[in-house]
C-alpha cells in the first residue's frame, strides 16, 4: 500500500513538472536569449577601447536596442500587465525581434570586419540568422500544434530589480573606466565631457526610476512563477545595461537645461539693468 502511494506521488510530481515545463518553455527560451544578450553586451563593452569607440557601432547598437525596447514596451506589455500569454503571438514576435537584431548586427559586421575573430563572429551571425528565418517560417506556416495560452500574474517587481542592478552596474563600469583611462580623460576635453555627462545622467536615471518605483509601488507586482519572474528580471537587466546610452542623453539634456536656465537668468538680469541702471 505504501509503495503504491509512493509511486502515485512520484507520478503526480512528474506530471506536474512536465506540465510546468511545457507551459513555461517559451519564457525559458526567451530568458536564454536575454542571457545571451547580456553576455554579448558586457563582453563588447568591456573589451571595447572607449578611446576608439566608432560612431557606426554606436548607431548600430542604438538601433538594435531600440528594436528590443519596442518589443518589450509594446508587444510584451500585455503579458506583464494582464498576465495573459498568447504563446503563438509571443513566439512569433520574439523571433521577429531577434531576426531584426541579427540583421542589423550582420550588416554592421559585414561592412566593418577586419580581424579573423570578427570574420568568425560574422559567420556565426549569418548562420544564426539563417536558422532564425527557417524557424520563423516553420512556426508561421508549417507547425500544426502550438502550446496552449496561459495566465501568469506579476513580474514588474523583478523587472525593476533587474533594471536597477543593470543600471547600477553601468555606474560602476563608468567609474572604473574613468579611473582606467584617467590620463586619456584628462588629455581629451571631449572624452571628459562625455564620460562625466554619462555618469551624472546615469545617477539621475537610477534616482528617478527608484523614486517612481517607490511612489507607484502598488503597480509593481511580484510574480510567484519562477519562469516569469526570471524573464522579467532579465528584461529589466537588459534595459538597465542599455541605460548607459540613456545616461548620456539624460546628462546631456540636464546640462543643456542648466545652461539654458543660467542664460535665461543672465538675460533677465541684463534686461533689469538696462531698465533700472545702477546709479
Amino acid at each position: 500500500m505504501s509503495i503504491n502511494n509512493v509511486f502515485d506521488i512520484i507520478d503526480g510530481i512528474l506530471q506536474l513538472v512536465s506540465s510546468l515545463a511545457d507551459i513555461s518553455r517559451l519564457d525559458v527560451n526567451i530568458s536564454i536569449g536575454m542571457v545571451c544578450r547580456i553576455i554579448f553586451f558586457i563582453v563588447v563593452i568591456s573589451l571595447r577601447d572607449l578611446r576608439t569607440y566608432p560612431v557606426g557601432e554606436f548607431c548600430a547598437q542604438v538601433v538594435a536596442w531600440l528594436v528590443f525596447h519596442i518589443y518589450i514596451l509594446y508587444y510584451e506589455k500585455e503579458y506583464f500587465f494582464t498576465g495573459e500569454s498568447k504563446v503563438f503571438d509571443r513566439e512569433i514576435q520574439f523571433k521577429i525581434m531577434d531576426t531584426i537584431q541579427l540583421i542589423i548586427a550582420t550588416i554592421y559586421m559585414a561592412c566593418t570586419f577586419e580581424s579573423t575573430l570578427e570574420i568568425w563572429v560574422l559567420a556565426f551571425f549569418i548562420i544564426n540568422l539563417f536558422l532564425n528565418c527557417c524557424e520563423l517560417i516553420y512556426i508561421s506556416c508549417f507547425r500544426k500544434t502550438h502550446t496552449n495560452n496561459y495566465n501568469k500574474q506579476g513580474g514588474y517587481t523583478q523587472m525593476y530589480i533587474g533594471f536597477f542592478i543593470g543600471a547600477a552596474g553601468v555606474i560602476i563600469f563608468l567609474i572604473d573606466a574613468a579611473t582606467k583611462y584617467s590620463e586619456n580623460v584628462k588629455a581629451s576635453g571631449i572624452l571628459t565631457v562625455i564620460l562625466y555627462l554619462t555618469i551624472g545622467g546615469q545617477f539621475i536615471v537610477v534616482f528617478f526610476s527608484f523614486g517612481y518605483f517607490c511612489l507607484d509601488r502598488q503597480k509593481f507586482k511580484w510574480s510567484y512563477d519562477w519562469t516569469k519572474g526570471i524573464l522579467g528580471f532579465l528584461y529589466g537587466a537588459n534595459v538597465g545595461l542599455f541605460s548607459i546610452f540613456y545616461g548620456f542623453l539624460t546628462g546631456l539634456a540636464t546640462a543643456c537645461y542648466i545652461i539654458y536656465q543660467i542664460s535665461k537668468k543672465v538675460d533677465e538680469y541684463n534686461n533689469q539693468q538696462q531698465v533700472h541702471p545702477t546709479e
